[in-house]
């Protein structure tokens, strides 16, 4: 499946439904990775824990984000 230009791992199927959504934010996980960037005007955000032998980089426990 093709990636969103300049987002290599967005796909686009799932780059369409998150831009044509209207959401301020956009927060998924399952993704063994952290990321937070837009797309369009959402702020798409995971912080993935990871396992307790193997956490994530980047992983913020404090994180908190304000919408609106």
């Amino acid at each position: 499946m093709a990636a969103v230009a300049g987002y290599p791992h967005v796909t686009v199927p799932a780059g369409y439904v998150v831009a044509g959504s209207g959401a301020a934010l956009w927060v998924h996980g399952h993704t063994h990775h952290c990321v937070d960037y837009r797309i369009v005007d959402t702020r798409v955000l995971s912080n993935q824990r990871g396992y307790p032998d193997d956490p994530v980089d980047g992983f913020d426990p404090g994180l908190v984000v304000q919408v609106g």
